[in-house]
């Protein structure tokens, strides 16, 4: 019998069925089983069980050869050998390997699974898997601990790489999922939980270097125990370069996203990602992953919406991550479609819904427990929904199948979480001249001076009132419409508000020096907020 599974690589792609249904309008890559061959192609493990301390499993190549031999241990891949390095007994290749080494890696009160599988010489199909139970591990009376390693990076090298709320979504992600941790954890009186931050951010000890990152992950696989729990955020850009299937997401170094050459220094590959996770002995292993291929990124700054896009071969490398590390994950979008960046709330959608899920308490067990699988499925419900508010579209893509609890958030935890209740007002391009109203002149440049101010505001994240798109191409927003006369140095300033084609509260006047423009502005402003806002 062969498993589905075992010829993934070859019959599926992401976003197979819209395409076999005519949504989409991409080429269908994936083989029809009825086009591929698979009986007598895999290889055959065979588990020999545990003898004198060792767990010995036999490989027998079939008419596909044998390619990579892969341990694994409750379903995360702990090693993988080349079959040419294993010694071979008849026609059989062997893999032995000492208990005494994997037993960091046994889950105490519970029976583990060593399992073996085998790939093809080509490495496009596999074996099923031979199984040995270990029996149930001795209990242990030990806390676990939660490690969470949050990175967030705004300021690359390259200034065109800017973003506006990655190291916020870091920081704010962070500093929720802790303290709810904390709460769950910390019953002895013992720290429990412990927390890197690396994010761009002044202040902030940990900058977001390849290096530093790998050198945090390393500690945690030194420290680590199998009851424990790893969680890694990164919210970023990320890249595919052409002809590989890595997936690259780019730490700080990186000053454009032509890697081809650079990739090893300014970039964290998915297959370096798993062979870091493979270290590291916690069985519970959770990714959340917002980044961004900018191919199609908007870099303007005065863009309310940041997309964040996921092509379809970084699903790709996401699943076989999940494949190799049973690591839980959630994707900010699915195959092909943007994850957006939004000043209406002071953070991407996706790290927004994630801590509304807890203040807000749809995200919870019982309203108190952060179960990671209703965590999760609750803020890709309300992501969609968030989407389609700002005009866009956005799936988050849950990949892999857990349940467990990462925290419990009682009143303290939550009212500690600052989110916006509700959007800001958006504001988009001004409109103010002198003289006839056909020319729309502009001399002073007030035009633009009323722009600049909204922008500046708008770039306070959230403690600002209001967000500001200058090409925003829809009525829902407010415009400042007016004019202005000078006489001599005084300046006379008379604008108001449009809204949805309609004006909106009352003129609002200011006189004064023409030197002082700026500040009349921005008295202007403030007035026209107090009155928005009422």
């Amino acid at each position: 019998m062969v498993a589905l599974d075992q010829f993934k690589d070859l019959s599926w792609q992401p976003g197979l069925v819209s395409r076999i249904m005519g949504v989409s309008k991409e080429p269908i890559t994936a083989k029809k089983s009825s086009e591929i061959q698979i009986c007598n192609v895999t290889p055959f493990v065979q588990q020999m069980g545990l003898n004198n301390g060792r767990y010995e499993f036999q490989i027998f190549p079939k008419d596909g050869g044998v390619g990579m031999v892969q341990l694994f241990v409750n379903g995360k891949m702990r090693g993988e050998y080349a079959a040419s390095t294993l010694p071979k007994k008849n026609s059989a290749y062997y893999l032995g390997i000492n208990e005494t080494d994997l037993k960091p890696y046994f889950v105490p009160g519970v029976s583990n699974v060593v399992s073996v599988k085998a790939t093809v010489a080509n490495g496009s199909m596999t074996s099923r898997g031979g199984e040995v139970e270990t029996g149930v591990q001795p209990k242990s009376t030990a806390t676990p601990n939660m490690y969470v390693v949050a990175i967030g990076i705004n300021q690359y090298k390259g200034e065109k790489l800017k973003l506006n709320f990655a190291s916020p979504d870091a920081e704010g992600f962070s500093a929720a999922l802790s303290a709810s941790a904390k709460k769950l954890l910390n019953t002895d009186g013992k720290q429990h939980v412990i927390t890197s931050l690396f994010t761009t951010e002044k202040g902030n000890v940990n900058a977001p270097f390849k290096t530093a990152i790998k050198k945090r992950l390393e500690e945690i696989a030194v420290s680590s125990k199998a009851e424990d729990i790893l969680v890694i955020f990164f919210a970023g850009h990320g890249a595919l370069l052409s002809g590989q299937k890595n997936f690259y997401m780019l730490t700080a170094e990186a000053s454009s996203l032509e890697l081809n050459g650079v990739e090893k220094e300014v970039a964290i590959s998915t297959d370096e990602l798993n062979g870091w996770m493979r270290n590291i002995k916690a069985n519970k292993q959770v990714l959340i992953l917002d980044a961004c291929n900018s191919g199609q990124a908007n870099t303007n700054a005065q863009e309310m919406i940041t997309k964040r896009d996921m092509p379809a071969d970084q699903v790709r490398a996401l699943e076989n991550l999940k494949d190799k590390t049973g690591t839980f994950i959630l994707s900010a979008s699915a195959s092909g479609q943007p994850a957006y960046e939004a000043s209406q709330f002071g953070q991407g959608l996706l790290t927004y819904s994630l801590l509304s899920g807890i203040k807000l308490g749809n995200g919870l067990k019982d309203d108190k427990y952060l179960d990671v699988s209703m965590w999760f499925n609750s803020a890709s419900n309300q992501v969609r929904d968030l989407a389609k508010s700002i005009g866009g579209r956005q799936e988050p893509q849950i990949i892999g199948v857990a349940s467990f609890d990462l925290g419990l958030a009682d009143k303290e935890v939550k009212d500690a979480i600052n989110i916006s209740p509700s959007q800001k007002k958006l504001f988009t391009r001004s409109l103010v001249y002198t003289g006839d109203r056909d020319l729309l002149l502009d001399n002073l440049q007030i035009t633009d001076e009323f722009n600049n101010e909204l922008l500046s505001r708008s770039s306070m994240g959230r403690e600002s009132k209001l967000s500001y798109v200058e090409q925003y191409k829809s009525a829902d927003a407010y415009s400042i419409r007016g004019s202005y006369e000078v006489t001599g140095n005084k300046l006379s300033l008379k604008v108001s508000v449009v809204y949805k084609n309609a004006k909106t509260g009352v003129d609002i006047i200011k006189v004064g020096d023409v030197m002082q423009k700026s500040q009349l502005i921005k008295l202007a402003i403030d007035e026209i907020l107090n009155q928005i806002q009422k």
